[in-house]
């Protein structure tokens, strides 16, 4: 679980738009080559998806 506690920013892009920026779950955990555990980032993937859209934003569509 080293990428589990997933680095996020949040910041104010020069138009003032706030934004945040994290690892892709999904493709880290992939990495590892163990369906389990790819699975894990697939699951924490679609969480972040839902957190982006539960706060008003728009989650990409790659994530």
């Amino acid at each position: 679980m080293l990428q589990a506690p997933m680095p996020a920013v949040i910041y104010a892009d020069p138009d003032g738009d706030t934004k945040l920026a994290v690892d892709q779950p999904s493709l880290l955990f992939d990495s590892y080559g163990n369906q389990q555990v790819a699975e894990v980032g697939r699951e924490l993937a679609t969480l972040l998806t839902r957190l982006i859209k539960l706060l008003g934003g728009e989650a990409p569509a790659q994530l």
